[in-house]
């Protein structure tokens, strides 16, 4: 299955305003989701997340295991 384009955009567009709006350098993948208005838990808010590591438009690290999303979230170099 292919991941969401539109979830992706989405979620690219939530984290930047978070990244904006922070005092760190980093926000975590439930952050993010949850600004999308998104289940974190939802297997196709991971998959979205991929296809945004795939892009590098984003900055992801620290996956948690199995499908769990990035904990650092950061722009891209």
């Amino acid at each position: 299955m292919m991941p969401n384009a539109a979830l992706a955009d989405e979620l690219t567009q939530a984290a930047e305003q978070l990244l904006e709006t922070t005092d760190d350098n980093f926000i975590t993948g439930n952050e993010v989701a949850r600004k999308a208005g998104c289940n974190p838990d939802d297997p196709s808010v991971y998959k979205a997340f991929r296809e945004i590591e795939r892009r590098g438009t984003l900055r992801l690290e620290a996956w948690e295991g199995g499908m769990g999303l990035p904990r650092m979230i950061g722009l891209p170099r």
